[in-house]
Parts: structure tokens; C-alpha cells; sequence
């Protein structure tokens, strides 16, 4: 068992092709273990409805930004975002309401955040599908939100769809088995042949933490539950 700190500030990076085990550990080890942070709410855009362990809904950016700064602090831990449409600018328009109170979102006045917020887009490529074009506001929480604990969880099937500023920005790249393009496209183009191998060695279900915090990358075996640590810093795998 080892253990891997990731920070409220710390940007994420989940890739893996269908059936290679992404799905299940992204709902049942990542998100759950990153919701024991304290103070830090998880905020899923969920444009299947498939995280219905999250009870809380909101279905426009205006109630998501009443959820988190109608009160004084946000109504519970997580909610999900339940778009209409899967599309950039419905993506833009939940990351502007996540990042601070509609007023100052609109004002342009500086937010002092009491609370982080932590950002999780599921199937990415349903909203942004280029490599090369990084939205405003996608741009914005991965290159200005580690001051501010906006933290952003990016999930796809295909890293080739990924903005390159993204791939480039997070802290932790966790690699599931990916098409061969993915692994010397952009595996090895950003981590190197040795990330690049590795990934390709995977056992089935395994996975493969990258990252520029650690000397080498970590490869995992298939996460058989629970694992979930009590402590808020760090991931138990």
C-alpha cells in the first residue's frame, strides 16, 4: 500500500480507454478519498448522470452558484452539475459560477475564498474536444486556481483530445490502459519513453501515476476497495 499526497491546490489528470478500470476507480478511489479533504467541496460535472451517489443536483450555473455562495458556506460536500447540453460554452459557464459569488464573477472584484472548490469533468471531450484551444475559464482554474484552491479534475477515454495546457498544468496524471496514438503521442511526448512504457506494461485495471512531484512513475495494481485513508492529505492506493 502506498501513499501519495494531493493538495486542494493540486490539478488531476484521469485517462484510461473504455474497460480499462477508470471508471470504477475514479468514483469509488479517487473522488471519495479527495471528498475527505476538509473545507473543499466537489463540484462533478455529470453529463450522464452517472455519479448518482451524489444526491445534491443543480441542472444551471445560476443554482450552482447559489449553492455554493448562497450562504454562508455551501449547502453539503459535493453536487453534481447536470448540463443540458454537452458543450463548451455550458462547460465555460459552470466554471465561471464554481469559481466565486455571481456578483463578483460579474463585477470583476477580487474573491477572497473562505473554501476550495474542486472541479471534476467527466468525459471531457464531450465539452472540449481540442488539443490546441484552451477555453477562458478552463484556462483559468488550471493555470489560476492553485492560489485560490479552484482545483480541476479532468477525465477523458482519449488523451489526444486533452488541451495541451491542460496535460502540461496538472500535477498528477493518473494513466489507465490507453490506444497506442495516446501512449507515444502524448504519454511520451510530456513524460517521457519510461512513463510511455510503463503504461504499456499495465496489468489489467491497473494504473499508472505520473507526475512531476515524484522521481519516477508509480504504477498501481487494479483497486479492490477500500483503501480510502482517514487522514485528508493524502490517497491511499
Amino acid at each position: 500500500m502506498s501513499e501519495i499526497i494531493i493538495a486542494p491546490s493540486h490539478h488531476i489528470l484521469i485517462l484510461g480507454k473504455t474497460g480499462s478500470g477508470k471508471s470504477v476507480a475514479s468514483r469509488f478511489l479517487f473522488q471519495k478519498a479527495l471528498m475527505k479533504q476538509k473545507n473543499q467541496v466537489m463540484v462533478v460535472l455529470d453529463s450522464k448522470s452517472e455519479y448518482d451517489e451524489i444526491t445534491d443536483t443543480v441542472r444551471t450555473p445560476r443554482d450552482l452558484n447559489h449553492w455554493l455562495y448562497g450562504e454562508e458556506k455551501p449547502m453539503g460536500k459535493a453536487i453534481r452539475a447536470i448540463p443540458s447540453d454537452p458543450e463548451e460554452e455550458v462547460a465555460e459557464e459552470y466554471l465561471r459560477a464554481a469559481w466565486a459569488p455571481w456578483a463578483d464573477v460579474y463585477s470583476g472584484d477580487f474573491y477572497e475564498p473562505s473554501f476550495g472548490v474542486r472541479f471534476w469533468i467527466e468525459d471531457a471531450p464531450m465539452f472540449y474536444d481540442s488539443a490546441y484551444l484552451t477555453p477562458k475559464y478552463l484556462k483559468k482554474w488550471v493555470c489560476q486556481g492553485r492560489s485560490l484552491n479552484r482545483s480541476a479534475v479532468v477525465v477523458s477515454q482519449r488523451a489526444q483530445l486533452i488541451s495541451k495546457t491542460v496535460v502540461a498544468m496538472v500535477d498528477h496524471t493518473f494513466c489507465f490502459a490507453l490506444s497506442e496514438y495516446d501512449r507515444k503521442r502524448v504519454i511520451k511526448e510530456y513524460h517521457g519513453e519510461t512513463a510511455a512504457a510503463a503504461v504499456g506494461a499495465l496489468p489489467k485495471f491497473g494504473f499508472v501515476l505520473l507526475s512531476d512531484l515524484y522521481d519516477e512513475p508509480i504504477v498501481f495494481n487494479p483497486y479492490r476497495g477500500p483503501g480510502i485513508p482517514k487522514s485528508e492529505k493524502g490517497v491511499k492506493l
